[in-house]
């Protein structure tokens, strides 16, 4: 029961990285549409090229991001704001009349995913039990495929669509509803993730969480799963660097061996 339920919220939460995979894939099929081309007044290859450079630049800020404000927001609070952020960049994208507001809606989708490829991940170990950790990280990993799949079959089968601005709108609206669906999911029946939570002190919240996921355990094998977790968190927050200063001065006496 507790697999499946784990299996569930997993698939869901890959929608995160699905985006990532179909907005990554979709602009290599829409800029070679002639109507996006003739529609975009014919830009230049350093205008079209930067339609992939700043979506890149986006993720980049994004997974940057995701390192510096995630773990302050927590996993569910910083998944929404990209939820937002990634519906709206999709939403300009497709709706964009010039280059420039086209470029726009790619910076934005861009920080989206990339903060979302960094977080689903993180969040999904996290969520799973130690014997099926690999099975349920390995699903984000399945998402980003499957999204870059659907972006080129989808940029495909409009390339048969008569010839106008139908042909490019309809992939890049496509990813419009998947933003959405994702944020009611986190916003309502999406667990927390209880490491999170004890890293913070929110202990009380930390076990409910965990009791919701790992719902196939008995009381005593749940209650020294948890101790053990908030044992390995609590020597983790000790251990943790805190600062990039620390960095340079762990480890500087090295023993010979």
């Amino acid at each position: 029961m507790g697999l499946w339920y784990t299996f569930g919220i997993a698939l869901f939460a890959a929608i995160g990285t699905f985006l990532f995979g179909f907005d990554t894939g979709i602009a290599t099929t829409t800029i070679a549409h002639q109507s996006w081309i003739d529609y975009m007044n014919h830009p230049s290859k350093g205008l079209t090229g930067a339609v992939v450079a700043v979506y890149i630049a986006g993720e980049a800020l994004g997974a940057l991001t995701q390192t510096a404000v995630g773990d302050r927001l927590g996993r569910l609070r910083f998944m929404q704001v990209l939820c937002v952020v990634v519906t709206i960049g999709t939403v300009i994208q497709t709706a964009s009349v010039n280059i420039g507001m086209f470029l726009a809606g790619r910076v934005l989708a861009g920080y989206a995913v990339g903060g979302l490829v960094g977080t689903v991940p993180i969040y999904l170990s996290e969520i799973s039990s130690p014997e099926h950790r690999g099975l349920i990280g390995g699903i984000s990993g399945c998402g980003i495929a499957f999204g870059t799949m659907m972006s080129n079959w989808v940029g495909f089968a409009c390339s048969y669509a008569s010839y106008g601005p139908t042909q490019w709108r309809l992939p890049l609206g496509m990813q419009v509803p998947w933003g959405v669906i994702l944020f009611c999911g986190l916003a309502t029946f999406m667990p927390d993730s209880p490491r999170q939570l004890l890293r913070i002190g929110k202990v009380d919240d930390a076990r409910r969480e965990f009791l919701k996921i790992r719902r196939d355990l008995d009381p005593q094998s749940a209650y020294q799963e948890f101790a053990l977790m908030r044992a390995q968190i609590e020597y983790e927050v000790e251990r943790e660097v805190k600062s990039y200063k620390e960095i340079f001065q762990l480890f500087r006496h090295r023993a010979l061996v």
